[in-house]
């Protein structure tokens, strides 16, 4: 009886380890979504109002869905209480905010913007900000597509290799 209980609670937890996989996974687009709606947010905000860009980190961050939120609400923080450059707040925020899951080309995307933001004009901007939702966008439909091929294989993976070591220990 002992036997079979341990039996189950290996395929359990096989399965379980590759179910977070998959609710990674669906965070990582959920989060990509988030930040691609964000951005053309800001892009509209940016050419409608022509807002400076503390107020509209500001102004995002009270407005946008969370990781995005939280991500515009620390690059606001970063300006207004450590007194850093643009850049160097957008920097720092993309560091300090874990829930993006960004992956390192995610992240250079970001941090390219970043770097464009506030050095030029307000169509350059724009062009910048509209370059970095498509680059993004880009990433997310990967992403979705990895995630539809691979979540059902992961799972059943991993249901399948605790059953095989189940047997193995009975």
């Amino acid at each position: 009886m002992l036997r079979w209980f341990g039996a189950v609670l290996v395929v359990l937890s096989s399965g379980l380890i590759s179910m977070n996989e998959v609710i990674r996974s669906r965070q990582r687009i959920r989060a990509l979504k988030v930040l691609v709606e964000a951005l053309a947010a800001m892009r509209g905000e940016l050419s409608a109002r022509h807002m400076p860009l503390p107020e509209l980190t500001e102004h995002l961050a009270a407005r946008q869905k969370q990781p995005a939120a939280e991500f515009f609400g620390a690059v606001t923080v970063n300006l207004l209480r450590r007194e850093l450059p643009f850049s160097a707040a957008w920097e720092m925020a993309l560091r300090e905010t874990e829930p993006l899951r960004l992956l390192p080309e995610e992240r250079q995307a970001m941090e390219n913007l970043g770097r464009q933001l506030g050095r030029s004009g307000l169509d350059r901007q724009t062009e910048a900000i509209l370059a970095a939702e498509k680059k993004l966008a880009l990433f997310l439909e990967l992403e979705e597509r990895e995630h539809m091929k691979k979540s059902r294989l992961r799972a059943a993976m991993g249901v399948g290799a605790g059953a095989a070591l189940a047997i193995l220990l009975l």
